[in-house]
């Protein structure tokens, strides 16, 4: 989707198109009233007049319906995390308070992202080393610091060549949406987590369980 696309299917879904069906109200409740006055040469003017440009009007908003659809569905996704802008007639693109920003800054929405169409995905693996399991928690350790990480987002590849935490970060395919408030991701969506050593079962006794932090506290340029 080009930038010149988007910013015509906001313009037309923000501004023209409810100034359209204002238009349109307006000119039928002329026409309703020129009925009354259809044996006088100006009513029955008027009745046709307002018709005619009731259809005119009623034909442009369906084509551009139709052109601007694609628009749609993508825009249902944006929200501040990767958008600091927003459209408002007759003032144009106006930035968002901080504090709405700010409440959407570790905002996971990996799969909303996806969906607007306009971010190309890169992996990125953080490498950490295994310790071992206990109960339904796995133990690793990264820059001296042992963490946990439940075993629902734990995986083992014996194909892998490190043990690492993976993730997801999102850039701008156009980075002409720059100019309307689109930004890249500011942080790396947590995906899973891999284990590469074939002694995947190996047991582990932490010191304090209840006090070894998780991935999510370990990692905060991430988002979990």
């Amino acid at each position: 989707m080009t930038l010149e696309y988007w910013v015509s299917a906001e313009k037309w879904y923000h501004l023209w198109a409810p100034l359209l069906l204002d238009s349109i109200f307006l000119l039928i409740l002329i026409a309703v009233f020129s009925v009354y006055k259809r044996y006088t040469k100006i009513g029955k003017s008027l009745f046709v007049f307002s018709l005619l440009i009731v259809s005119g009007m009623a034909l442009v908003t369906v084509i551009n319906n139709r052109k601007f659809q694609a628009y749609l569905e993508p825009v249902r996704h944006v929200t501040p995390l990767i958008r600091q802008m927003q459209y408002k007639p007759f003032t144009g693109y106006e930035p968002l308070t901080r504090q709405t920003i700010e409440a959407y800054t570790r905002y996971h929405d990996v799969e909303g992202i996806k969906a607007t169409g306009l971010y190309q995905e890169e992996w990125v693996s953080e490498p950490v080393r295994f310790l071992g399991k206990k109960q339904r928690h796995f133990y690793f350790e990264k820059d001296g610091i042992e963490f946990k990480q439940y075993e629902a987002s734990v995986v083992f590849d014996p194909e892998a060549k490190e043990t690492a935490a993976i993730g997801t970060t999102y850039h701008l395919v156009n980075p002409d949406f720059e100019t309307i408030g689109f930004s890249d991701t500011p942080y790396v969506f947590y995906d899973h987590l891999v284990i590469a050593e074939k002694d995947y079962k190996k047991e582990y006794e932490p010191g304090d369980e209840y006090l070894v932090p998780t991935l999510e506290e370990i990692l905060r340029t991430w988002t979990f």
